[in-house]
C-alpha cells in the first residue's frame, strides 16, 4: 500500500493499495487486522487524509496522462459509501488537500500551467474557492495545517511560509528552506 493516512481515532489507516492495474482506497483496522475495500474504480489516486470526525476521506483523482491530465479533489462518505468531486477546475490540477484538523475546511495548491500555483481554500462541499496566497511571481504549493487557523506551505524558490486560513499575515519561516 501507498498514501498511508490514519483515521482520527487510531483504530484503522487507510491507503492505496494497486489492484489489477488499478489505485483502490483500502481501510486497515488494526483491531480486527481486517482490509477493507472503501473507492473501487478505475481512477488513479493519491494524497489521501482522513476528516476531523473520520466520517469522510478526501484525495486526488487523476484522469489522462502528461500535460492532458487532469487532476480533481474527491471526498468519500464512509458511512453512505458516495464519493463526489468538490473540485471544479475544468483544465487546471488541484492537488494535495488537507483536511482542517478542526472544521470542514480543505487546504490545497491549484495548478494552471502558468508556472505560478496557488493556494487554496474550499470546504467540503465544495461551495468555495478562495485563492489565498493571489501571487502571480511565484509557485506556492504542499500546504498543510499547522493549527486551525494557520496553513503552512513551500513558496518557490526555496521559503517555507506560514499564513492565517483568510490568506492573511504571511511571514517566513526562518531557519528552514525547502529543497
Amino acid at each position: 500500500g501507498s498514501g498511508l493516512a490514519a483515521s482520527p481515532d487510531g483504530k484503522s489507516v487507510a491507503y492505496i493499495k494497486r489492484v489489477n492495474n488499478h489505485d483502490q482506497i483500502y481501510a486497515y483496522e488494526f483491531v480486527s487486522k481486517q482490509h477493507k475495500p472503501l473507492v473501487s474504480d478505475t481512477l488513479r489516486k493519491y494524497a489521501v487524509g482522513w476528516s476531523p470526525d473520520g466520517n469522510n476521506l478526501i484525495y486526488n483523482t487523476q484522469t489522462g496522462r502528461g500535460s492532458g491530465a487532469e487532476v480533481q479533489i474527491c471526498i468519500f462518505n464512509i458511512l453512505t459509501q458516495q464519493s463526489a468531486q468538490i473540485s471544479k477546475n475544468t483544465g487546471y490540477r488541484s492537488y494535495g488537500p488537507v483536511w482542517n484538523p478542526k472544521n470542514d475546511k480543505i487546504v490545497y495548491f491549484l495548478e494552471k500551467g502558468d508556472q505560478h500555483d496557488q493556494i487554496y481554500l474550499t470546504d467540503a462541499k465544495g461551495s468555495f474557492y478562495a485563492n489565498l496566497t493571489n501571487d502571480t511571481t511565484t509557485h506556492n504549493y504542499s500546504p498543510a495545517w499547522l493549527n486551525e487557523n494557520t496553513i503552512i506551505y513551500i513558496q518557490s524558490p526555496d521559503y517555507v511560509m506560514t499564513m492565517n486560513i483568510d490568506g492573511t499575515d504571511r511571514q517566513k519561516v526562518e531557519g528552514i528552506r525547502s529543497t
